[in-house]
């Protein structure tokens, strides 16, 4: 902290010492202007050219990290708060610097626009050309649950829940409390294994208990959507026996 202070004394514009403070604030309302700070200071220290001329490859450019991150937890802070629209703003923006999205603000920009009720711009994030193929869990269960709260139980939702579990098996068990969530958070996971169902949870959880029924209807159908996955894992296993 002292450190940061002193930084900022020899640059009130240093991003990453403004985040420092920001992240020890121990309340939203006195981390958001440090945030709003940082991100100013960031755009000046940039200039307007880069914004212009090198959108969409900015993680690439060691420089703009610092705004970046303190960009991305504004965003987090606002979501927070429930000021819903005003973090997707900042995720839409982020991904337009950097479709690649190094930093996986395309999950917390669907989790934004599903709490919010934007079904309509979520669907076209989850189609969207660069993201429609991602293999994570928590892009397969936010599909699900999309699906869900346009039609209800169906088997075309049916058939969306088999998909998803068969990317992570441990995901439903978690959301509907039949397994307990460890007490620390993760940054980093296996696909398809319990440290990624954690991760995941952690971001859909909201939503899923707050879509009326969700839960009821994962209760009643998890046992079923459960032996597929195990089925078709046996069906794998005999394969590589034969090999």
């Amino acid at each position: 902290m002292q450190l940061a202070r002193q930084a900022l004394a020899i640059d009130p514009d240093c991003c990453d010492a403004l985040v420092l403070l920001a992240e020890r604030a121990g309340d939203p309302e006195s981390a958001i202007p440090l945030y709003n700070r940082a991100v100013e200071g960031g755009k000046r220290q940039l200039g307007p050219n880069r914004f212009e001329k090198e959108a969409g490859h900015f993680w690439g450019i060691v420089e703009t990290r610092p705004y970046m991150r303190a960009r991305q937890q504004l965003a987090l802070t606002l979501m927070e708060r429930g000021e819903l629209d005003e973090a997707a703003g900042h995720f839409n923006e982020l991904l337009r610097l950097n479709p690649n999205d190094n930093q996986g603000n395309r999950y917390h920009l669907a989790q934004c626009l599903l709490n919010g009720n934007r079904l309509n711009l979520l669907d076209a994030l989850l189609n969207d050309s660069l993201y429609k193929d991602d293999f994570a869990a928590e892009w397969a269960f936010t599909r699900a649950l999309l699906e869900y709260r346009r039609r209800g139980d169906s088997p075309g939702v049916r058939q969306r829940l088999d998909e998803a579990q068969k990317r992570n098996r441990f995901v439903v068990p978690l959301l509907i409390g039949r397994a307990q969530m460890p007490p620390v958070s993760l940054s980093s996971f296996s696909p398809g294994g319990e440290d990624e169902a954690v991760v995941c949870v952690n971001q859909i959880a909201e939503g899923w208990h707050e879509t009326s029924g969700a839960i009821e209807w994962l209760e009643s159908t998890a046992a079923k959507v459960q032996r597929r996955p195990r089925q078709w894992q046996r069906a794998r296993d005999k394969k590589r026996k034969r090999r």
